[in-house]
C-alpha cells in the first residue's frame, strides 16, 4: 500500500465542485492507498470554508487518515526552516510542517504547489499525475488544458512544454 498526503491545494477545487478534480478526489477513496491530511492541511482547507460547507467536508475529511504532528515531526519542521533560510529560501512554518509530516510517515505529498518543497527526501505530485495513476489505462482530460501531463521536468506546465519554449 502507498501513502499520500493530499496538500491544501488539492483540496480547493474538489471544494468548489469543479470536474474532473472532485471526482479524482473521490476515486482516491476507492483505492488501497492510504491517503491522508494532517493539522495543518485541515486547518487551512477548513480556513477557506463557509459555514453551510463544512458538514459535507467534515464527513470527507474524517474518512481520510489523519496523521497527527509529533515532536520528531515538528523539529523536523523547524530544522527544514532554518537550513533553507541559510540559503535565502524562506520555507513557511505551514508548509515546514507538511513536509515534515510526509518525510515521518513516508508519504508522497500530493500537491500542485511543488516549489514549496524543496526538500530532496520529499516526493511530491500532482493531482493530475495521481488521477493518471489512478486510471492508468485511461488518462484524465483536463476540461481547460487537455490530457493531463505534468512532472517535475516540465515544470508541471499542461502542454509538456517548458514556459518560454
Amino acid at each position: 500500500m502507498t501513502r499520500f498526503l493530499f496538500d491544501t491545494t488539492v483540496l480547493i477545487e474538489p471544494s468548489r465542485r469543479r470536474e474532473p478534480e472532485l471526482s479524482w478526489l473521490r476515486e482516491a477513496l476507492r483505492t488501497p492507498d492510504e491517503v491522508g491530511v494532517c493539522a495543518v492541511i485541515v486547518t487551512e482547507f477548513f480556513a477557506g470554508l463557509r459555514r453551510d460547507e463544512r458538514p459535507r467536508w467534515e464527513s470527507f475529511i474524517d474518512e481520510l487518515t489523519y496523521w497527527a504532528t509529533k515532536r520528531e515531526t515538528a523539529r523536523q519542521a523547524g530544522i527544514y526552516r532554518y537550513e533553507y533560510a541559510r540559503r535565502g529560501q524562506t520555507i513557511l512554518i505551514a508548509d515546514a510542517l507538511i513536509a515534515a509530516t510526509a518525510a515521518a510517515v513516508g508519504s508522497t505529498l500530493v500537491t500542485d504547489n511543488g516549489k514549496h518543497f524543496p526538500m530532496p527526501k520529499i516526493k511530491t505530485m500532482r493531482l493530475v499525475r495521481y488521477a493518471i495513476r489512478l486510471n492508468a489505462d485511461k488518462p484524465p482530460v483536463h476540461p481547460a488544458h487537455g490530457p493531463a501531463i505534468a512532472s517535475r521536468t516540465n515544470r508541471g506546465h499542461p502542454s509538456g512544454r517548458r514556459r518560454g519554449s
